[in-house]
């Protein structure tokens, strides 16, 4: 089609249009039109302005909406955190009761106290490219350092990416729509724990806890 209007944005085509039909709706017939046609054109145009108005106003309504899972999320985890942390402080809850309340058993203490894997790892994506990391150090000491790696993709190594002491980190410059998947590791010395869950942003599966990797 003549003067490009395949290749203009939707905004500009209803744009072009209406400068078009305002133009011709008092000279239609200088150009072998009728009225009927011009106002046909006029009001095709409209609705399709009023189509993109609609889709705009549902973009902005559904990022609105996840941006309100993630705080709830955020929410939720720091709660049952909280709730779980008090569970383990009690001496007098066995391991055979964490396990009827679907919790894991505390580890076992032999010497220097092991380093466990921890859990609850969230990754949440902002839109800028911010990345917040957090998790639960399970029984690990305050000393212990962890080891945040992550992997590009589905496949593939994953990636040493920072260290902390702390049990929240944010990331930058990961770009949005990306997918990586994310996993902690305590370490001391010599030692590693096993990795945590997985978290994965923009891919299928994310912002759930995956099975632990070897």
């Amino acid at each position: 089609m003549a003067n490009g209007y395949h290749a203009m944005s939707d905004s500009t085509l209803t744009q072009n249009i209406a400068i078009t039909t305002d133009f011709l709706i008092t000279k239609f017939a200088d150009y072998g039109l009728t009225e009927a046609e011009v106002e046909a054109l006029v009001a095709t145009n409209d609705a399709f302005d009023s189509s993109i108005t609609a889709s705009m106003n549902a973009d902005a309504a559904k990022l609105a909406a996840t941006q309100a899972k993630y705080a709830e999320r955020a929410t939720t985890l720091d709660a049952m955190s909280s709730f779980v942390g008090k569970i383990y402080a009690n001496p007098e809850v066995s391991n055979e009761m964490l396990a009827a309340a679907n919790l894991s058993p505390r580890p076992s203490h032999s010497g220097a106290r092991p380093l466990v894997p921890v859990f609850d790892f969230l990754a949440t994506p902002s839109p800028n490219g911010e990345v917040r990391l957090k998790w639960n150090r399970s029984t690990n000491l305050r000393s212990v350092t962890f080891v945040v790696e992550a992997q590009t993709g589905e496949s593939g190594p994953f990636e040493f990416i920072a260290s902390t002491t702390r049990t929240t980190l944010t990331l930058t410059g990961f770009e949005p729509g990306q997918m990586r998947t994310f996993r902690v590791l305590a370490t001391r010395g010599s030692q590693t724990s096993a990795p945590s869950n997985l978290a994965v942003i923009y891919g299928e599966g994310s912002y759930t806890e995956l099975p632990m990797a070897a």
